[in-house]
């Protein structure tokens, strides 16, 4: 399965921790809003795919991602799971 990998851009580069959690949170909220569950219900430590996410539903979620979080979004098999991609864009 293809996963996300988030290189950020833009003026305004994420820092610190309330930024990161602000990070998961966006990130959490699209995924549950898509996926028509709660919020509680995604953990960020589980893997897209056992949160019930297929390629195509990433691919859409990552349009969403892109313009909630101002990144440019490209696909990887690396970034599998939220903690992950949050980790990434902290070290942008």
């Amino acid at each position: 399965m293809t996963c996300v990998q988030s290189i950020c851009m833009g003026k305004e580069r994420i820092k610190g921790d309330k930024q990161m959690k602000d990070v998961k949170g966006t990130i959490i909220r699209i995924i549950a809003e898509y996926l028509d569950k709660e919020e509680s219900e995604i953990k960020s430590s589980d893997t897209f795919t056992d949160i019930g996410l297929d390629s195509l539903d990433i691919m859409e979620l990552v349009m969403q991602m892109q313009e909630e979080l101002d990144c440019k979004i490209e696909l990887s098999q690396e970034i599998t799971t939220i903690d992950k991609l949050v980790e990434l864009i902290e070290k942008q």
